[in-house]
């Protein structure tokens, strides 16, 4: 019964993080930053179960790769006196032009006796996601959930978008002026191919209206908008849908997300901004506006 229930939390929690964490860029103008929030899961049905935790969340633009790491810790009660604790590490890469992708998931799931108390149970699983691009582009899954390793592999859609993709073309959307669109992407847990729907809610003015303090507040001082996103599988079937507000840099400020019985809140409780790192195209200019400043100086000499 016990593996029952914590094979469908694990399912459950990676869906809640995965579906998340595809809110993680902004068009053109990328911010990496580390937050942290407070994360509430519900699970309906004859036995309802509720967990709490906190969620980390670390987004690294680069020149020619974006890296994101979620880490994910719950704890849950389990039975009269006891409690289930969960953590979650995911990590993704994504190329900048579409040319590969890749993602990562690793779940622990221990049960206790009491709350403090030892270990009685536990089970662990592992996702892996790589998908290659077009023409003919394939997403291979490989399940290893509780020492059973599972392959699968789908085909993509022509136009498929990676998730750091199919945010920028969410906040670029929004940006023109669309309320409405559509796009095919992945999955919130990366199993299969799915159409998106994008309907902007309302527009947001700055989110720094927020409890959020510290050297990460100026990110909040950006316009955004609250969006609507229901994916459907390719029979049309609704596989999750969620509500969000996320800035023009990519930041997200909250969270809902439901699929099912499944329900998972996220609320902003510290950001940091992180040093972006410095591009080749960028420094190449840099170093011939210098080159051409050095030029001037030498005629200037010359002509002296």
């Amino acid at each position: 019964m016990y593996h029952e229930r914590s094979t469908r939390l694990t399912v459950a929690v990676m869906a809640c993080t995965v579906a998340w964490s595809i809110e993680t860029a902004a068009a053109d103008d990328l911010v990496g930053y580390r937050a942290e929030y407070d994360m509430v899961i519900e699970f309906g049905g004859e036995i309802a179960e509720r967990g709490t935790g906190v969620l980390t969340f670390t987004f690294q633009p680069g020149c020619t790769v974006d890296t994101t790491e979620l880490v994910l810790d719950t704890l849950s009660p389990e039975g009269d006196d006891g409690e289930r604790r969960s953590h979650v590490v995911r990590t993704e890469e994504e190329a900048r032009d579409g040319s590969s992708y890749t993602m990562r998931t690793v779940s622990e799931m221990n049960r206790l006796a009491e709350p403090g108390g030892a270990v009685v149970e536990a089970d662990s699983a592992t996702i892996e996601a790589t998908a290659t691009p077009h023409p003919d582009g394939t997403l291979e899954v490989v399940d290893r959930s509780f020492d059973v390793a599972r392959t699968e592999t789908f085909p993509l859609s022509p136009g498929t978008l990676f998730p750091s993709a199919a945010l920028r073309r969410q906040i670029a959307g929004a940006a023109a002026g669309e309320v409405a669109f559509g796009f095919p992407t992945l999955r919130a847990d990366r199993r299969e191919a799915v159409r998106a729907q994008v309907e902007v809610l309302e527009p947001i003015v700055e989110a720094a209206a927020t409890t959020v303090t510290g050297p990460g507040a100026n990110l909040l001082r950006r316009p955004g908008w609250r969006f609507l996103i229901v994916r459907r599988d390719l029979s049309g079937d609704e596989v999750g849908r969620e509500t969000a507000v996320v800035l023009d840099n990519g930041v997200v400020v909250d969270s809902v997300y439901t699929s099912g019985r499944l329900r998972s809140a996220t609320t902003l409780r510290t950001i940091e901004p992180l040093s972006m790192a410095v591009c080749e195209d960028v420094a190449e200019q840099d170093g011939a506006e210098q080159d051409g400043t050095e030029d001037e100086g030498a005629e200037a000499e010359g002509t002296e």
